[in-house]
């Protein structure tokens, strides 16, 4: 059975209301086979399924990694600032800040665990990444900062790796 289009009968005005219902139907009907689905991964002991439902969760790491990249953060503008002899302005304050935070945002994804060298490794590439979008936009004029966030990078995911424990 096809479903009904304008041109068989329907008119191109009118509500389409047998389009609709056969649409409904089929949601209805796909959503029964994806809660019949296997599991897709174990995690802590139960099965996962996937869902339409399925929910984007902040993790325990993800919380700590923000919260971690703010503290990080605040502690460079303060470098930051007297370096500069108190002549920082507060836009470039406020973008070396928000970079810490997105550093931290960038380790604090779910990521597989693995060794600590390899951790350590990738809080500083990332660390690498991140402060280097930052310290091209301002005309790379703030190399300390920029070697700051590799090292942030690699403190983060070392307290990250220490906490998750």
């Amino acid at each position: 059975m096809q479903p009904p289009t304008a041109s068989s009968g329907l008119s191109q005005s009118g509500i389409f209301h047998r389009g609709y219902c056969w649409q409904m139907e089929d949601f209805f009907r796909n959503r029964r086979k994806l809660e019949r689905l296997k599991p897709i991964k174990k995690e802590l002991g139960r099965e996962r399924y996937q869902t339409n439902s399925e929910r984007i969760v902040m993790t325990k790491r993800l919380k700590l990694a923000l919260i971690g990249g703010a503290v990080l953060g605040v502690i460079c503008v303060v470098g930051a600032y007297l370096r500069s002899g108190s002549s920082a302005s507060p836009v470039f304050i406020a973008s070396l800040w928000y970079n810490r935070v997105i550093i931290g945002l960038a380790i604090g994804a779910p990521w597989d665990t693995t060794s600590k060298s390899k951790a350590l490794l990738r809080g500083a590439i990332l660390g690498l990444m991140v402060s280097f979008a930052f310290y091209s936009a301002t005309g790379f004029k703030d190399p300390v900062s920029f070697i700051a966030g590799i090292v942030y990078g690699v403190i983060l995911e070392a307290w990250l790796s220490r906490s998750g424990k």
